[in-house]
């Protein structure tokens, strides 16, 4: 079985320094190639199966300071998961999507308009169950 780890974001400042020290680098990568060989990871065939993820903010309304995160995902393949929008609210609202978007952009929310763990996992659920039936 494979596990999932889903982490919370830290500090830029904090992050910027600890990643500048190149034992933490070494430490990473080393760390990276022993969790790839335990999960079978290492063959190119299964880069599809490696993510990078980032994520960005931004305000659909300059006069209200209301924040929405969006998250793109490309594999080690070159394939992109669809973009997730994550709004500020208990629930997504029809006028908040529009017909105009990407293609495949999924969208959610969250109290207060971060990707969590709880988000992010039920939108990878949603894109692998999506995949693989399109796969089978």
């Amino acid at each position: 079985t494979h596990s999932c780890l889903l982490k919370s974001q830290e500090h830029l400042q904090k992050l910027r320094k600890t990643v500048r020290d190149p034992e933490v680098v070494y430490d990473f990568y080393e760390k990276l190639k022993a969790l790839m060989e335990t999960s079978n990871l290492t063959d190119p065939e299964k880069n599809c199966f490696i993510f990078n993820a980032d994520e960005t903010g931004f305000c659909t309304d300059p006069s209200r300071l209301r924040a929405i995160g969006e998250k793109a995902c490309i594999s080690a393949d070159g394939s992109c998961l669809p973009p997730l929008i994550v709004f500020k609210g208990a629930a997504v609202q029809a006028r908040w999507t529009s017909d105009k978007s990407y293609p495949g952009t999924l969208y959610a929310a969250s109290k207060n308009g971060w990707i969590r763990g709880a988000t992010i996992f039920h939108v990878v659920l949603y894109i692998l169950h999506s995949t693989c039936k399109e796969t089978s």
